[in-house]
């Protein structure tokens, strides 16, 4: 190698600590650009609505039978089950209500 090449080489080499990118010019595209709904996000949010009724709907139910004075009176199994269904249908209810609102946020 010529000695010109080699000077210019080592001149040009960079340090250890030096980087080859310039930090924090560029953005990422995912973040530059508003995400779209894919057609099966489309068609969720389309029925996340009917989902939510069905489940306040069988939340105020549930609610009721418990309300009522001889729901205790049952069998303990009936009253854990009752009580159950109830925790998992507020659970549910939750989490269609975070998934609409993120996909409402999406749009």
């Amino acid at each position: 190698m010529p000695i010109g090449l080699l000077c210019l080489n080592r001149q040009n080499a960079l340090k250890p600590s030096e980087s080859r990118k310039k930090p924090g010019k560029r953005k990422s595209l995912k973040v530059a650009r508003a995400k779209k709904l894919s057609f099966k996000e489309i068609r969720e949010l389309e029925q996340l609505p009917a989902l939510i009724e069905q489940l306040e709907n069988r939340q105020a139910e549930l609610n009721s039978a418990i309300n009522n004075p001889d729901f205790y009176k049952q069998s303990p199994e009936a009253v854990a089950a009752a009580l159950a269904d109830l925790k998992s249908t507020d659970d549910g209810l939750a989490q269609a209500y975070a998934r609409w609102e993120a996909l409402d946020g999406l749009q």
